[in-house]
């Protein structure tokens, strides 16, 4: 039976999520934890200088399998993208997604969660004012800073990520815009300069170790959680199907079982019914 309890796990991030995760695997499973250096920035950064080269799940697989030569028995890795809501066009969603991959078994557990509380704003400014007031606006320093030319050719393209403190942003905005007259200002999206981000995380990682402590009601490997949601459930007025959600089905990572859990409404508010609310 795969066990969790008492494990030594590798955390494999470039940008401090080890701090967010390792506690928790702590305090379940009274486990050990180490830091995997990895350049995850190889496979995407968020201020756009190199594109993602998969999906989250397989671009998470990949930096489990740069870690594997440690050794190790299990390993932890996540991967983060913001992008516009597909209904609500200015709203931004940030989907975490982690796996825990069992190297002995070959096996993946994987929680995924979608956020709109997002910190992923961006304008264009010629001038420190307009760069210091966007900061503040978004919680600088506590939120992190980018600057960026990438408007200019790719050899004249510079970026600055790191400026920490008020002066630091002062000095790195001056010499942005002395290679251009106007330069792109924006929220680092990095985990370790991004609160709103780091929450969601850890959010994640809570599901992911409960998803590890849920097992299979016909294999016993754990993972077993809620893999889908569907839509359907009637209108407590007319009885319509609603687009509120009917059940969950839960699916086990192994061997592919599925269960429905209903929710625990019975019926849907008539104001989002179709029929009863046009």
């Amino acid at each position: 039976m795969l066990s969790f309890q008492g494990q030594h796990f590798g955390i494999i991030t470039k940008h401090e999520k080890e701090l967010i995760i390792g506690p928790l695997l702590q305090q379940t499973f009274g486990a050990t934890f180490e830091r995997i250096d990895f350049d995850t920035d190889t496979l995407g950064t968020f201020s756009g200088e190199v594109e993602r080269p998969a999906d989250q799940r397989t671009t998470a697989m990949l930096k489990v399998q740069h870690a594997q030569q440690k050794g190790i028995d299990f390993y932890i890795a996540s991967e983060g993208a913001f992008y516009p809501h597909p209904e609500v066009p200015f709203l931004t969603v940030n989907t975490e997604l982690l796996v825990c991959y069992a190297a002995q078994a070959d096996y993946t557990i994987t929680a995924i969660s979608n956020s709109f509380d997002v910190t992923a704003a961006q304008i264009e400014v010629n001038d420190w004012d307009a760069v210091a007031t966007f900061a503040a606006k978004i919680g600088f320093p506590a939120q992190g800073v980018i600057l960026h030319n990438h408007h200019l050719t790719v050899n004249e393209r510079m970026i600055i990520k790191d400026a920490t403190t008020w002066d630091a942003l002062a000095l790195a905005c001056k010499q942005l815009l002395a290679t251009n007259e106007r330069i792109t200002v924006m929220a680092d999206l990095r985990a370790m300069r991004n609160p709103k981000r780091s929450a969601h995380i850890a959010a994640v990682a809570a599901n992911l170790i409960e998803r590890m402590q849920q097992h299979c009601t016909r294999c016993q490997y754990p993972g077993f959680g809620i893999s889908n949601a569907i839509a359907g459930l009637p209108c407590c007025w007319c009885g319509t199907p609603t687009k509120a959600i009917a059940y969950y089905e839960l699916k086990c990572e192994h061997c592919g079982h599925i269960e429905q859990q209903k929710t625990s409404q019975p019926c849907a508010d008539p104001g989002g019914c179709d029929v009863c609310n046009p």
